[in-house]
Order: structure tokens, then C-alpha cells, then sequence
């Protein structure tokens, strides 16, 4: 049973991979082939939801981000094989909400990892932690052209337009 209506995008027919609901919550699925789920723990099968049933589970129930990370606290993910992939699909969330939140939900090494998002931006592999590590790489980025270079006394051209990004 759902307290909220949703609409979203499903793959292999097996439930909601991108999708948004009428308060403002969405969730997006994308690739994380390096995931592992969780092992659902005897006797707590009434706990745990298949990977593709967590974004519709989601959707259905929470209105924020917060909520959302509070209510996967309390439930066990594990993955399904399929055979289409020949394996258990690897992914990452994002989640984000009315408010700006936004966080990354990740299964590693069978534990459950939240990342706060302040990017509001996730894309496919690696994890988002080494995303917002690789970032740095690219702090020096500007839309401005670049300038020449006096190094020794010699001046080294810019390549020209552009050179900015």
C-alpha cells in the first residue's frame, strides 16, 4: 500500500528505476557494477525488498530525503540475478526532494552506505565517493580562455579560444 502516487520508469518490467511522486520525492537509479547487497538475516524476510522494488517503495512512502534514508535504515536490499544481464545488476540512488536534499544510496561490501549530495548530481561508476574525490581534479576549470605564460623569460602561448571550457 502506497501513501503517495508516483509515476516512473521501469527496466525488464521489474519495477521503478527513475521516477517521481506527487510530493516532490524522485529517484534515479545508474550503474555501480562493484554493489553488494545485503544479506537478509534469518527471519527477517518481512524486512527485506528486492533491489527493484526499492524505488517504488520509496516513491510510495516517503516525502523527503530524510525520511527516505530513515526508512531504508529499517529494511534489508538484496539483489536479484537476472538473466537477461547474466548477473545481479549493480546500481546506486539518487534520491532528491522538493527542499534541494539530496543524497547517494549505495550497497558496498553488503552494507548500506548513505552520501549526503550537495552536488545534486550522480552519474554511473565508479562510487560516489570517488566522484566527489575527482572533482579536485577539476577545481582549476574556468570559462575564461586561458592566458600566455612567462616562464624563464619565455612567453608560452594559450592554444587559444576555447582553452577555458
Amino acid at each position: 500500500t502506497a501513501k503517495y502516487g508516483y509515476a516512473g520508469i521501469t527496466v525488464f518490467n521489474a519495477g521503478i528505476v527513475d521516477g517521481i511522486n506527487q510530493v516532490g520525492l524522485s529517484c534515479s537509479f545508474n550503474s555501480l557494477n562493484c554493489s553488494q547487497y545485503q544479506t537478509v538475516p534469518a527471519g527477517c524476510n518481512s524486512q527485506a525488498l528486492e533491489l527493484f522494488d526499492v524505488g517504488g517503495w520509496l516513491l510510495g512512502n516517503f516525502s523527503n530525503v530524510n525520511d527516505a534514508i530513515t526508512g531504508l535504515k529499517t529494511v534489508y536490499v538484496w539483489g536479484k540475478f537476472f538473466p537477461l544481464l547474466n548477473k545481479i545488476p549493480g546500481l546506486h540512488i539518487a534520491l532528491h526532494d522538493r527542499m534541494g536534499n539530496s543524497a547517494v544510496i549505495e550497497y558496498l561490501e553488503g552494507n548500506l552506505s548513505i552520501s549526503p549530495n550537495p552536488y545534486g548530481v550522480m552519474t554511473n561508476d565508479p562510487p560516489f565517493n570517488w566522484h566527489t574525490t575527482n572533482l579536485s581534479n577539476y577545481n582549476f576549470v574556468s570559462p575564461n580562455s586561458a592566458q600566455d605564460v612567462i616562464y624563464n623569460g619565455v612567453t608560452i602561448p594559450a592554444l587559444g579560444p576555447g582553452t577555458g571550457m
